[in-house]
């Protein structure tokens, strides 16, 4: 039974992440991300319902569109892979069942805004602002269902504490942060608030430390200058979702 299960959150991240990829190439554009269907963007043609399946309709296809044969990135493969292993792994370490819709949320809407800060030097709001929402009603839910209303009140003050704490970075050095990436941490506090407040630490140390370092690598490779801005939302993301995943393994670790 739980293979079974663990092969649906695989094959249900696969189908986040495939959709992920669809909303980071159309929202910058100003497109609907429900109509059309899923088309070739070399052809616009529609592509047909068997090869929409995620991480089997690559195959299916070779890497290539059924109707013009335009070669398909092998990026869409390794996202589609990629989110369901990531769903798999909260699969795996998050022990309370309820919480698995949450997550599973905010690691696709992760998925999103990383992808598209990469390519626009933007965090969207239009991705941001119905993650929370989503987050704040289905954990007040949990926390009504459990009569403790403990952890949910964490998630308000850290996201509320993560907020401040990166609005007076960017007042204090505002060519150094963006607004969105105050937005990004400020709703991703919220939910990683539910699994205490020392894990939240870990999401900002961590997401900080990765971004730096690779900064560190590409000022040491010459391919950018102490002027250049790069997008931090990838690395936010990344320290953000390890915390998640292995935060209260980690606080365990540090201060036991």
């Amino acid at each position: 039974m739980g293979f079974l299960v663990g092969v649906f959150v695989f094959l249900l991240g696969a189908s986040l992440g495939s959709f992920a990829s669809v909303v980071a190439y159309r929202l910058p554009l100003g497109e609907s991300i429900v109509q059309p269907g899923s088309r070739c963007p070399n052809c616009k043609g529609a592509i047909p319902f068997r090869y929409n399946i995620p991480v089997a309709g690559y195959i299916l296809t070779k890497g290539k569109c059924s109707l013009c044969d335009e070669k398909i990135s092998v990026r869409y493969l390794f996202l589609e892979i990629f989110a369901g292993l990531i769903f798999v792994f909260i699969d795996l370490r998050l022990s309370n069942h309820w919480l698995w819709p949450a997550y599973f949320v905010l690691a696709a809407a992760l998925l999103i805004v990383s992808m598209i800060d990469m390519q626009t030097m933007t965090i969207p709001r239009k991705v941001l602002y119905p993650t929370f929402l989503f987050g704040f009603l289905w954990l007040l839910v949990i926390a009504g269902a459990e009569n403790d209303f403990s952890a949910f009140m964490r998630c308000v003050v850290s996201g509320l504490c993560v907020f401040l704490f990166f609005f007076l970075i960017y007042v204090a050095t505002p060519k150094g942060i963006g607004f969105g990436d105050i937005r990004l941490m400020w709703v991703s506090a919220f939910f990683v608030g539910w699994l205490g407040y020392r894990v939240v630490l870990v999401s900002v140390l961590l997401g900080f430390f990765l971004a730096g370092l690779w900064a560190a690598g590409l000022l040491a490779a010459r391919k950018v200058s102490v002027k250049s801005k790069l997008p931090m939302g990838p690395f936010l993301s990344l320290g953000i979702v390890s915390a998640v995943l292995y935060g209260q393994a980690i606080v365990k670790f540090w201060w036991r």
